[in-house]
């Protein structure tokens, strides 16, 4: 007789055995995590840097006590890149010394941005009071010396571009003689 209760208690422990197998979830296949993929991002061209450009003056014109100007940035790099803004500019010694005043700028927040392919070009029309001969219109105020030429600044950069001009004549005073009219755009 005491075989049954052992057998009993067997059979209730297997059935409770099979109970709790039935009420755990299975695993299933097994499941891989694969990271989320990125979205793919279209890049542009970089921003111009000093090396892929070169600088040019072209004097289109002039009126009275005033010279004209086109300020040039041309792409001679090998790939294409961006300038946006309005650069810089301010006329050197033969040491590179700053002389006078640098040239009063018309910022523009709202300026487009320019793609330059290789070859490509963009340009900014900039005026000087024409001070040859003793100061021009501003005279005395002016304190005329020869330049050796321009450093042509990137927009929104110190990095520049030396464009040679020697014997240039330059004011050395704080007065302001010269003026870049504008952002770059398109040459027309």
């Amino acid at each position: 007789m005491m075989q049954r209760p052992r057998a009993a208690l067997l059979v209730v422990i297997a059935a409770a055995a099979l109970l709790l197998t039935a009420c755990v979830p299975s695993p299933g296949p097994a499941q891989t995590s694969n990271p989320p993929t990125p979205e793919p991002t279209i890049a542009g061209p970089v921003g111009c840097t000093v090396d892929q450009l070169d600088a040019e003056l072209r004097f289109p014109d002039g009126a009275a006590g005033t010279l004209h100007f086109e300020l040039w940035f041309d792409n001679v790099g090998d790939v294409a890149c961006t300038l946006v803004g309005t650069p810089g500019l301010i006329v050197v010694d033969g040491s590179g010394s700053q002389l006078g005043e640098p040239a009063n700028r018309t910022i523009d927040d709202a300026a487009p941005a320019f793609t330059l392919e290789p070859g490509g070009s963009v340009v900014t029309e900039f005026q000087e009071t024409n001070i040859a001969g003793g100061g021009g219109p501003l005279g005395d105020e002016c304190g005329e010396v020869d330049g050796a030429g321009y450093r042509v600044f990137l927009p929104d950069s110190e990095d520049f571009i030396f464009v040679a001009e020697p014997g240039f004549p330059a004011c050395t005073s704080g007065q302001p003689w010269m003026s870049i009219d504008g952002p770059l755009h398109a040459p027309a």
